[in-house]
């Protein structure tokens, strides 16, 4: 429990709950919805245009009265009409079909991972940061990047995850930033789209890589000196979640036309700097 919660329980415990006591409630009940909000999600990019922190309210109604506080008419406002939910998610999984990943489940990966390098840009838009903004308009920042994996991952049967943390980029700088962990053979390995996918080609160095696997072709650093997890989901940060844990070592593909797009000849001067601050 935070400090803020645990003075909260004190307060109902010892005596009347005083006005400061309820708005730290309100502050930390609100804290609380939207880190929900923003794990929901990750866990399901598919509703884009309903699971957003910034833009989805939470309203209530509370009583107090001497040691207890009753919460009462509790509503979610959601940002957008339900009304054409059904065709919402009909399109989405429609454009999700259309990357044709099939054959074995490196074989998917690999084909949803190529697809979302060659069809997206790295930039700012309005739906950069979801997984729509990759998908439909071909614009996305890290964030859009590993939402639109997980969700193709999702569609075609493999189980993925959208990972949080900081980044440290070729300049040395750590910034925030979003990554996918996906699971192989009962093995959880790491993918980050976003790096890999640079102007002068689609890279490796962060495909199927393991906590001690070096990017070869830009730092390298380990992937777990690059690429710190902190469990920590949404703006308020209320709950640190637990990600699986990462195979030390990448993925071994020992089937030649399975394996990775390599590094283009000749290899780039300059290192990745797509930091992308979600």
């Amino acid at each position: 429990l935070s400090r803020g919660e645990v003075y909260f329980m004190y307060e109902m415990l010892s005596h009347t709950i005083s006005p400061n006591s309820i708005q730290m409630f309100k502050l930390n009940l609100n804290n609380y919805f939207k880190n929900a909000i923003a794990a929901a999600a990750n866990d399901h990019p598919e509703y884009y245009w309903l699971l957003n922190s910034q833009l989805a309210k939470l309203s209530y109604g509370y009583s107090s009265y001497g040691k207890n506080v009753k919460i009462v008419d509790v509503v979610i406002n959601i940002p957008q009409p339900v009304a054409n939910a059904k065709q919402s998610i009909d399109n989405f999984y429609n454009k999700i079909k259309s990357i044709g990943a099939t054959g074995s489940d490196l074989q998917k990966i690999k084909t949803i991972h190529d697809w979302l390098c060659n069809n997206v840009v790295y930039v700012e838009s309005t739906n950069s940061h979801n997984a729509y903004g990759a998908l439909f308009e071909g614009k996305s920042v890290c964030e859009g990047y590993a939402k639109a994996f997980k969700a193709a991952c999702d569609y075609f049967g493999i189980k993925c995850v959208c990972v949080e943390g900081d980044a440290i980029n070729t300049k040395g700088v750590r910034e925030s930033h979003m990554w996918n962990y996906v699971l192989v053979n009962n093995t959880w390995y790491a993918i980050d789209v976003t790096w890999n996918d640079q102007n002068s080609g689609i890279y490796d160095d962060y495909y199927l890589v393991g906590a001690d696997t070096v990017a070869t072709h830009f730092d390298n650093l380990p992937f777990k000196n690059s690429h710190l997890p902190d469990g920590k989901i949404g703006a308020t940060a209320q709950k640190v979640f637990n990600y699986p844990s990462l195979s030390k070592n990448g993925y071994s593909i020992s089937n030649p036309t399975q394996a990775p797009t390599k590094a283009p000849t000749p290899i780039p001067t300059n290192k990745p700097t797509k930091t992308n601050t979600p």
